[in-house]
């Protein structure tokens, strides 16, 4: 089965949460096209509609609105498969805020990529032109710079120079700080499409196609600012010219890099608590990545997701990023459009119902506050010791060979990861105990 598309932006920011008819009437979703009505309703919302197991497995361990894990030795390594319904197929699909889907398999073919002879293949960056189109036949598009060229001069568009340059600012981080010199694994290097469709409000890691021996993955960014020009710059939609400068964040680019980094280390399944964590480690390895390239500490950090995509005229509205890592649940209120941050920061609050994509996003809140608690706690910087403790849990679940993992499995191979890194002498029993105190703060009690 192919895995789902990680979209940066969740659909549910672009739906509104009021019972407010008079906000619900605004929202125009758009109609499906022909291409979009030959890709088979399942197929298109099959990812969402999965049902996940994990939650099965909280009975065993919920008390008193506690997740209690006694000994991780207790819990499977490797989990029985379900079996898959036919509906679940390799067809990939790319949506927009509504579900829609907008295209089938993307292919990034690896004859349309340069190499130089100086740097490995998967630390070699290309960046591809998209001009505007969204079909599967335009891709990947224009070749418009490749490892070691000079900077494109283009005046008024930085997309191209800007992905190149924060796609190598992603890879010397894995790099220098956690001696990762293949993000992607051997042989498979790092690919930017810019200007994906016209005023695309969001980027997303778009995962190769395994059956394709000539195929890549790649990150894919969306310009957004959908406002028209032509109308006093009016938005074309009731989100219009909210979203914008994906691929001038550094932060998002690096979230998107990490789905490919987690893909590539464990095939992370990416629906219901696995799909928390895989959203989770996005954001926190991206928050990492963004507060060691501007050496920020722990206490200097803003510890928000997704804010420098926000136009001007809405930064005024209360804490207004996407996610906050610190205070999930605050980021964002908009009371005229009947939207605001769903995220939840503690095990009893986590929403059960694993069904609705919505939710893998909310209760990835536990995770993020777990971790900004453990940074917290030992101080310094976030990619130091709390970075390594989470990177060494990653590769502790690649060990075990597993590609479903729910809240409390994780908390506890955290724990297992820090006390392999007290043996090698890079942490110490004080941090240990910072990470239990967290995941307990959250409500997951490690024994």
């Amino acid at each position: 089965m192919a895995q789902p598309l990680c979209f940066f932006i969740p659909d549910h920011i672009f739906t509104p949460t009021t019972n407010n008819h008079a906000v619900a009437n605004n929202v125009r979703k758009p109609k499906k096209s022909n291409l979009q009505a030959n890709v088979s309703y399942q197929v298109a919302n099959s990812w969402s509609s999965k049902k996940a197991s994990e939650g099965e497995d909280l009975a065993l361990f919920e008390v008193s609105n506690e997740l209690v894990i006694e000994s991780f030795d207790e819990i499977q390594a490797n989990e029985v498969e379900q079996p898959v319904e036919e509906a679940y197929t390799p067809t990939k699909a790319v949506r927009d805020g509504y579900g829609n889907t907008l295209s089938e398999t993307i292919r990034i073919p690896r004859d349309d990529l340069k190499f130089p002879d100086s740097v490995p293949v998967e630390q070699s960056r290309c960046v591809f032109d998209l001009q505007f189109c969204k079909h599967p036949w335009d891709f990947p598009g224009v070749l418009m710079r490749s490892e070691g060229e000079p900077a494109l001069e283009r005046q008024g568009d930085p997309a191209v120079n800007q992905c190149y340059d924060h796609m190598g600012i992603v890879r010397d981080f894995y790099r220098e700080v956690f001696g990762n010199h293949a993000i992607l694994g051997e042989g498979i290097p790092l690919v930017g499409i810019v200007h994906y469709d016209f005023y695309f409000p969001n980027a997303w890691w778009h995962e190769r196609d395994e059956k394709d021996e000539g195929s890549v993955p790649g990150l894919i960014f969306g310009d957004g600012w959908d406002t028209d020009p032509w109308k006093n710059n009016q938005p074309t939609k009731w989100y219009g010219g909210c979203f914008g400068n994906f691929v001038g964040s550094l932060e998002i680019v690096a979230h998107e890099m990490t789905h490919g980094m987690v893909h590539s280390l464990v095939k992370l399944e990416t629906t219901g608590q696995s799909g928390s964590l895989h959203e989770h480690l996005a954001d926190v390895f991206g928050t990492m990545c963004e507060q060691w390239h501007k050496r920020q500490a722990v206490g200097d950090a803003d510890w928000l997701v997704g804010e420098d995509l926000i136009a001007e005229q809405f930064k005024d509205l209360q804490g207004f990023a996407l996610r906050s890592v610190k205070a999930p649940g605050t980021a964002y209120k908009v009371e005229e459009l009947g939207i605001a941050d769903v995220q939840v920061d503690h095990m009893n609050k986590m929403i059960a119902d694993e069904r609705d994509v919505k939710n893998i996003y909310a209760n990835m809140g536990i995770l993020n506050k777990a971790f900004y608690l453990v940074a917290k706690a030992l101080g310094g910087n976030s990619w130091e010791k709390p970075g390594k403790i989470w990177y060494a849990a990653l590769k502790y679940l690649h060990d075990l060979g597993k590609t479903k993992c729910n809240i409390g499995e994780w908390a506890s191979i955290t724990v297992k990861a820090a006390k392999k890194l007290l043996k090698q002498g890079i942490v110490e029993q004080k941090d240990i105990d910072a990470v239990l105190d967290a995941w307990k703060e959250v409500g997951v009690v490690v024994k």
